[in-house]
């Protein structure tokens, strides 16, 4: 749970109206990693970004969840926002107010959902939400909006035979409400997936840079 030593009355009151419905709705439904309330592990470091802690009856460490790199790191509305792998197949979200005391969200692109928590039918995914970039709007990017740019691998398109393993291709996604401080929820395009004409990406690895506005095309 946010430590409400750091979080002004406003940032207190835009996290209770928009968060706590959104983890309250999802206790009924399953979610991948779901974070664990601070009581469960006390006597873990606060100041440090780490996976879920599994312990077994007797109170035994047994794992930690794998997390792994670091996709984008934003000061959004008064929040920062570290967005990083987890478990080799989809993004995880958590945000501080003042870079010292982290709070851990749902997460917010996970393979074959869109938003958090809500199935699509969308195929392209279905093997990993991986590594990507989050851009910002700024005056030199000429953006509007956050958005992501992230490395897709996919599973097999409807009627058609399973592609072969790790077959890569690009997905943009951006956030559902952009009046949210948080971004807790992340709604993926309707025009996904991108392929490109040259064959690239050929690896998982082959992530996408900043994103960046040319005239009337998009650059990373």
């Amino acid at each position: 749970s946010p430590n409400p030593c750091c979080l002004t009355p406003r940032m207190r009151a835009a996290f209770s109206s928009s968060l706590v419905p959104l983890l309250l709705a999802g206790s009924t439904a399953v979610q991948p990693n779901t974070c664990q309330p601070r009581s469960a592990h006390p006597f873990l470091p606060i100041y440090h970004i780490i996976g879920n802690v599994t312990s077994s009856a007797a109170g035994i460490v047994t794992s930690v969840e794998d997390i792994n790199d670091v996709s984008s790191v934003i000061l959004f509305k008064g929040v920062y926002h570290v967005f990083h792998q987890c478990c080799q197949n989809h993004w995880d979200h958590v945000v501080s107010v003042d870079l010292i005391h982290w709070t851990r969200l749902p997460p917010p692109i996970v393979p074959n959902m869109n938003p958090t928590g809500v199935r699509h039918p969308d195929w392209y995914d279905a093997h990993g939400s991986w590594d990507g970039s989050l851009s910002v709007a700024q005056k030199w990017n000429a953006l509007e909006e956050p958005v992501v740019v992230m490395t897709a691998i996919e599973g097999a398109k409807p009627g058609a035979p399973p592609p072969p393993p790790y077959t890569v291709a690009m997905a943009v996604v951006r956030p559902t409400n952009l009046s949210d401080p948080f971004l807790l929820n992340w709604t993926k395009d309707a025009s996904n997936p991108i392929h490109f004409e040259s064959g690239a990406p050929t690896t998982p690895y082959d992530t996408p840079g900043q994103v960046w506005k040319n005239g009337d095309y998009f650059n990373f």
